[in-house]
């Protein structure tokens, strides 16, 4: 979306009353992911993993074999989460319970995060024309997130991207244990940052998660979307790749 049209939504949401705070999402709005679909980055970061797993000396495993238990136990945690046997879905986790099943040492879990960090730094871009709107707004930032990633590791990536961006705390759901698609992480903004939700403008890409979810909690939203072409190929290069994994037995 071009500056212009962010600068026009933005001011639109926080000229209806004072704003205090604004929660920008990360994936997607502060970092732009290519229209690789999720599934496809998962085969691609577990080539990488395989890489570093061997260069730090660690049992031969195969990048087939770290998809596979990375989709299968992705699955069951998110299933977790659905049923309310888990507050979110944490990726250390994950890589845990990977190294579990593949017969890995628990000290594989550090190099399996920072191979998907490493690979992460080589697709995404930074929202520049976004972060440019955002330096003139003058009011204090912080960065929200639904993402297995924790703080940290989403630190990790907006200081590579975006140096001195003035972020001042970042929320994850995996930290907090409640996320945006459930409308909770914003009352957990709203008290973790002293600021009522009618104070806070929360940015994002996701109509659901970053708008309406928003908007029942009180908070204002401002939608931007990524555009319709990068939406169709997405979904377009998501339905193909899905297709191919069931074939492969992968996922059902």
């Amino acid at each position: 979306m071009r500056e212009a049209a962010i600068r026009h939504r933005l001011e639109g949401a926080m000229g209806a009353r004072p704003t205090l705070l604004l929660s920008v999402d990360v994936f997607d709005t502060l970092l732009l992911r290519t229209t690789k679909p999720e599934l496809v980055r998962f085969a691609e970061a577990a080539r990488w993993q395989e890489a570093a797993l061997r260069r730090h000396g660690f049992p031969s495993c195969d990048a087939d074999a770290l998809l596979a238990a990375r989709l299968s136990l992705t699955k069951a945690a998110y299933d977790c989460v659905r049923t309310g046997e888990a507050g979110e879905v944490r990726f250390t986790a994950i890589l845990a319970d990977i190294c579990a099943r593949l017969g890995l040492d628990a000290a594989c879990v550090p190099v399996l995060v920072d191979a998907e960090l490493a690979y992460e730094k080589t697709r995404l871009s930074p929202n520049l024309a976004l972060m440019r709107v955002l330096a003139d707004v003058g009011v204090p930032m912080v960065a929200t997130s639904d993402t297995p990633l924790s703080a940290a590791h989403v630190a990790v990536l907006l200081d590579h991207f975006l140096p001195g961006h003035g972020i001042r705390r970042i929320h994850a759901s995996s930290d907090a244990g409640v996320t945006k698609r459930a409308g909770l992480m914003y009352v957990y903004i709203s008290q973790q940052e002293n600021v009522a939700p009618e104070g806070i403008v929360h940015v994002g890409d996701h109509p659901w998660s970053d708008c309406r979810m928003a908007l029942e909690q009180g908070v204002r939203a401002v939608h931007l979307p990524r555009p319709a072409l990068w939406r169709l190929i997405n979904r377009w290069r998501d339905k193909l790749n899905r297709r191919q994994l069931r074939r492969r037995g992968l996922i059902k």
